[in-house]
């Protein structure tokens, strides 16, 4: 089953994530300073939504 994204215009008053919280993740996923990214996009979300992909030939994909 596919996850449910929340809405676009999700409540102001929630937290968002901060950029160190971000990094966190990506480090945890398996990211290294030295490894190439292919795309990063970043909207609205939970913490648990963030996806990682490694690919060998473009390099990292993280979206969240």
């Amino acid at each position: 089953m596919p996850k449910k994204k929340p809405p676009f215009c999700a409540d102001p008053n929630e937290r968002k994530l901060t950029w160190g919280e971000i990094l966190t993740h990506i480090e945890a996923a398996g990211v290294k300073p030295e490894d190439e990214v292919d795309l990063i996009e970043i909207y609205w979300g939970l913490e648990e939504d963030f996806e990682f992909v490694k690919d060998e030939v473009f390099g990292w994909q993280i979206r969240l």
